[in-house]
């Protein structure tokens, strides 16, 4: 309900700025409906008179022929909006060739505008950030007077809920959002989750309450898209690059003093050292007394399986590629990656499912699939640890335990099983993945938690009458005890069907708070599914059938513990935001900064707090877009605030300083409270053109003295002249009301001394110390 509220209030808003949209879409206050197709159902309304109500050049655009449904024409616009897109985008496919708009330059922006109105998702999220950020994700125009064009006003907040332009933005990001698009639904999810003018009354968060229905409708389409991601099957995680530019610039790329996620990536030589290492055997190899799995570097094989299976330091994430490398360790005897491929060929990562390859790396891995051997490899390896064995393993002195990957797809294997190789065994199943998960695998943690509510046994998998399995007594063969009134924890969530009465099938209370704690350090140690699952859960809550209409809440709605699960499936799952800042970083290298810039703000805008950084970073050391100073500073400090708003120390210091030094009033302004400053601060700005003017003045100055016999000095219009109590100054270099000046530098300081101290209780900034 409080959702539809805002959404009507929102279209008062656009409603009022004569910005009305081509189309009615359902506002419901859940975003069940998201995972829909991409693109809007086509409706019967015509575009005929479309161009009939805007007040707004129109140049020559290719558009669908008159009479043609508005989902046609929304296609058309936003294929020549996408042909200057692609340029610069990470996500948009290079290969697909759309429209060309280089016929007039206002073509893109208008299109983008039009293919906005007729309904089309990717066009309304594009336009929502343009207009939530006021700038254009095209080169910004050079509009004159006689042309009537929609310039968009950059913010120096990071939402103005107040004004029509952000009301707008927020408006389509819902409309994108409800269409499909995740970034819509992240980019809506981060403005509420952060909204301050938003306050929790009643015992309700109202934030909570406002975010979490965007943040679930973005965390199922990330869910969807790694599950059917070859490169991810929801297994794995997709590299997030999280350098800092700020850091980099201040430290140098190469500096020890850089944390780990700011140092250089791995460089070209380096993986192709590791490449010979892991498949060329020595020259001097000797096949007569030599084993040849000696001469290959397991460890070299292995490094670079892990470097492109997680996409670390700089490296493509390829499970194809990692896939290939584990299989040559793993068959020159390493038994952790003969675990990592054996999973790989199980889910269908980097290659084609194949049970019964897994199989095979799952037993190298986990001693040729013997139980009894993993146990008590474990037991011993548990005993040497505390010193408390001298009866080494197989007599080889130190004990290795089974890989716990191996032991975790050994569970898989007897829960699945593989017709006309292993059976189903459901008690072998739980044995292996107790092993594994007290072994510290985290996919173990996962698989128990689902096999505990139901996953492959207690539902699907009952014996029936024609099996022949049936208990004499009719009972299936799992069965719960029906609770008494002092019991209330053995109540389950299904009826038999076939007792009188007595019996009940599925988990029962204790279990699913057992499963839960589970899926809870799963989820803590960076288990995707588990994540998700937990979300699920708290955001439903679970409530059991006791009886024919007795039910009782196992476990209750939570919005605050929904909100969190979900909220890190955003910030640590997106493939969408993953390609943005790993393309934005490549660029940066390669020092095209616009580029950089651009998919750095489209991350920013949905909530990434290193694109809001780097974003901010790269306007404020002066690329702008094509905007003025006072707009390129704004848009910077907008970006530094919403980072400071999320505890960044580096941006509360960077807003003090755009306040204190007067940054957002100009450049003609005096840099802080004291003017003369400036000359100290920046010498090389401010002294040396003075000197060079000086110079050109008593130059002009002797040489007429020597043609006429008098000195005469003259500065120029350009000149830094003195001042003599009578100079005049025009309205860009003079304020009109020293008043007003004073009151414009008392109100900056204010705001610089509130971030100074941000920066010092929260961040125990000296630099902010020595501010203030």
């Amino acid at each position: 309900m409080a959702l539809g509220t805002a959404v009507i209030t929102m279209q008062f808003h656009v409603n009022r700025e004569r910005i009305i949209l081509h189309q009615k879409r359902d506002r419901r206050p859940k975003l069940h409906g998201i995972k829909t197709s991409k693109n809007p159902p086509a409706t019967t309304r015509t575009i005929q008179s479309m161009d009939a109500t805007r007040d707004i050049f129109s140049p020559p655009l290719k558009v669908a022929p008159d009479g043609y449904d508005i989902k046609t024409a929304g296609e058309a616009y936003w294929n020549q909006a996408a042909s200057v897109l692609q340029e610069w985008d990470a996500i948009l496919p290079t290969d697909e060739l759309f429209s060309s708009v280089e016929q007039h330059p206002y073509a893109p922006h208008l299109a983008l505008e039009k293919a906005a109105e007729s309904g089309h998702p990717l066009a309304q999220y594009y336009m929502a950030n343009a207009l939530a950020s006021g700038i254009w994700p095209f080169d910004s125009l050079d509009v004159d007077d006689s042309v009537t064009f929609h310039k968009l006003e950059v913010m120096e907040e990071w939402s103005q809920h107040d004004h029509p332009q952000v009301a707008k933005s927020y408006l389509l990001w819902h409309m994108a959002a409800m269409a499909g698009n995740i970034e819509a639904a992240m980019a809506l999810a981060h403005r509420w989750n952060e909204d301050t003018t938003l306050t929790t009354t009643s015992g309700s968060n109202i934030k909570c309450t406002m975010a979490l229905p965007y943040l679930e409708a973005a965390a199922h389409g990330i869910m969807d898209q790694l599950e059917a991601s070859l490169h991810s099957r929801a297994k794995v995680l997709p590299p997030m690059d999280r350098h800092v530019l700020a850091q980099v610039h201040m430290h140098g790329g190469t500096s020890s003093q850089l944390d780990w996620n700011n140092k250089p990536d791995e460089s070209k030589e380096a993986i192709q050292f590791y490449h010979l290492k892991a498949t060329t055997t020595p020259w001097n190899y000797n096949s007569d007394t030599e084993n040849k799995s000696t001469t290959i570097d397991v460890h070299a094989a292995s490094t670079l399986g892990h470097l492109y299976h997680y996409g670390v330091r700089g490296v493509p994430q390829n499970l194809t590629l990692a896939l290939q490398y584990y299989e040559i360790a793993a068959n020159n005897g390493n038994w952790e990656a003969a675990g990592q491929a054996g999973t790989f060929y199980l889910w269908g990562m980097g290659t084609t499912s194949n049970a019964a390859k897994a199989l095979e790396y799952f037993q190298i891995g986990a001693a040729d699939g013997s139980f009894q051997t993993c146990y008590r490899k474990r037991e011993l390896a548990i005993l040497q640890k505390k010193g408390k064995s001298n009866h080494p393993f197989d007599g080889d002195g130190e004990v290795y335990e089974c890989d716990h990957r191996a032991m975790n797809g050994m569970g898989l294997m007897h829960l699945l099983g593989i017709p006309e190789i292993m059976d189903i065994d459901y008690n072998m199943a739980h044995k292996f993945l107790t092993l594994a998960k007290d072994s510290g695998d985290t996919d173990a943690h996962y698989n128990l938690a689902m096999m505990t509510l139901g996953w492959k046994t207690q539902y699907q998998n009952y014996p029936s009458e024609e099996d022949g399995d049936l208990p004499e007594d009719g009972m299936s063969a799992n069965p719960f005890e029906l609770p008494t009134e002092n019991e209330k924890n053995a109540f389950a969530l299904h009826h038999s069907g076939r007792t009188s009465g007595k019996q009940f099938r599925g988990p029962s209370q204790s279990s699913i708070k057992e499963a839960i704690k589970l899926l809870g350090v799963a989820a803590n140690r960076g288990h995707i599914q588990a994540r998700h699952r937990l979300g699920m859960i708290y955001s439903e809550g679970i409530t059991v059938q006791t009886g024919a209409l007795d039910t009782y809440k196992v476990v209750g709605k939570d919005c605050t513990k929904a909100k969190i699960h979900f909220q890190w499936i955003v910030d640590n799952a997106s493939m969408e935001r993953s390609r943005r800042l790993r393309l934005a970083y490549k660029e940066y290298i390669a020092g095209n900064l616009e580029t950089s810039l651009r998919n750095y703000l489209t991350a920013a805008e949905g909530g990434s707090n290193v694109g809001q950084v780097n974003a901010a970073f790269l306007l404020e050391q002066g690329v702008c877009l094509g905007l003025g100073p006072s707009e390129c500073a704004k848009a910077s400090v907008r970006l530094w605030k919403a980072a400071a708003d999320r505890g960044n120390a580096e941006a509360c210091l960077r807003v003090g300083d755009f306040y204190y030094y007067g940054r957002l009033r100009g450049t003609t302004r005096s840099l802080g409270p004291f003017g003369w400053i400036q000359y100290v601060l920046y010498p090389e700005k401010h002294i040396l053109p003075m000197i060079e003017k000086w110079q050109e003045v008593l130059k002009d100055s002797w040489n007429h003295y020597q043609e006429s016999g008098t000195f005469k000095i003259s500065f120029g219009d350009d000149s830094p002249a003195v001042d003599d109590g009578n100079q005049q100054c025009t309205a860009d270099d003079c304020p009109e009301d020293s008043e007003h000046e004073e009151e414009l530098m008392a109100a900056d300081l204010s705001m610089a001394a509130h971030y100074y101290t941000v920066a010092v209780d929260k961040h125990l900034s000296a630099r902010a110390n020595f501010n203030l």
